[in-house]
């Protein structure tokens, strides 16, 4: 791969002019009330609480609850009973029900729509996306909540983000957060709030972005902090350690143990668990390639659905993110 491998993130800061408002006008505290996101994975809900404060913002509560083996069962659903003992442990140390919550990025579609006019209206750009909806994904637009995002406006026209969640799949969510006490004020697909995280201040290049999880890969393409399109591959740091442990002949733990010491680093010492890693991710890099022949060669298409010459822009770097990430060797091994 050609791109760039970035392998940190960037921080924001508030505007000095922002900071000294809130220092002479403080928010009521019935006002700032503090942001405490939710974020569910395969195998853990991870809670971070943010609080404003006339000084910035500082961190509050935060951590992680292991998920049994089986919380993301076959086909994406959840394990109800689980997820709500994990959401009910959160309740117990958080300060507030309200909370800004994830939605799992493999169970949603996100998508890139060019829009023939710079002028065209929001109301009337959601109800032709949600007109030609079937065009674009699998979801009838009756089954279907979207939220549209104009990623970029030029002379020739404009283009926007579309994502698209079963409903079903908010309500399920929604009646799951309910029963553990929480209120949640937004669900958004974790593909965007991961770009949004990402992105620095006034960067429009387009990244592709790599969140390594214990079962799953997220391949998120994004210009700037809008997430353009997202896929979900069956790779990630549980399987690289099952592959080690049966390649050796050793228990889970002790190939889980010389995944992290050795990692992929290739050298002479390293040339058994590099071996056996291998092929394993030689077929994940091939994956990723094929993903990024797709979005280099491939047009947008009009939010009418129709095709279109539109081109994209080409990928300039590659983020990793996502606990599998920090395997040692990892980024030297994609570049």
């Amino acid at each position: 791969m050609t791109a760039t491998v970035v392998t940190h993130v960037h921080s924001t800061r508030g505007s000095l002019f922002g900071d000294r408002i809130l220092e002479w006008f403080p928010v009521p505290k019935l006002l700032a009330l503090p942001a405490i996101g939710v974020d569910i994975s395969e195998r853990t809900v991870r809670y971070l609480e943010l609080i404003r404060t006339v000084s910035g913002v500082r961190l509050g509560a935060w951590g992680d609850i292991p998920l049994g083996e089986d919380a993301s069962r076959e086909g994406g659903t959840v394990n109800r009973p689980q997820l709500a003992s994990a959401l009910r442990r959160v309740r117990s140390v958080i300060r507030t029900p309200y909370v800004w919550a994830s939605l799992p990025t493999e169970r949603a579609y996100i998508f890139e729509v060019a829009m023939p006019s710079r002028t065209i209206g929001y109301a009337d750009l959601r109800r032709t996306i949600e007109f030609h909806l079937e065009e674009h994904v699998p979801l009838a637009s009756r089954d279907a909540l979207i939220d549209v995002v104009v990623a970029d406006t030029a002379a020739t026209g404009s283009r926007a983000a579309v994502v698209a969640a079963p409903a079903a799949l908010v309500e399920e969510y929604l009646g799951i957060f309910h029963e553990s006490g929480l209120r949640p004020v937004s669900f958004e697909v974790a593909a965007e709030a991961v770009s949004r995280a990402i992105a620095a201040p006034g960067d429009l290049e387009t990244a592709l972005i790599l969140r390594i999880g214990s079962d799953r890969t997220s391949l998120i393409f994004a210009r700037g902090p809008v997430a353009l399109f997202a896929s979900t591959i069956e790779f990630g740091g549980a399987g690289l350690t099952s592959t080690l442990a049966q390649a050796l002949g050793v228990s889970l733990d002790e190939a889980e143990r010389l995944k992290r010491e050795h990692g992929l680093i290739a050298s002479a010492e390293n040339k058994r668990v590099f071996g056996a890693l291998d092929e394993r991710m030689g077929a994940f890099v091939r994956e990723i390639a094929r993903y990024l022949g797709y979005w280099n060669t491939h047009g947008v298409e009009a939010s009418s659905g129709e095709a279109t010459k539109t081109d994209r822009q080409q990928v300039a770097r590659v983020y990793l993110c996502g606990g599998g990430a920090n395997l040692r060797g990892f980024a030297r091994y994609l570049g």
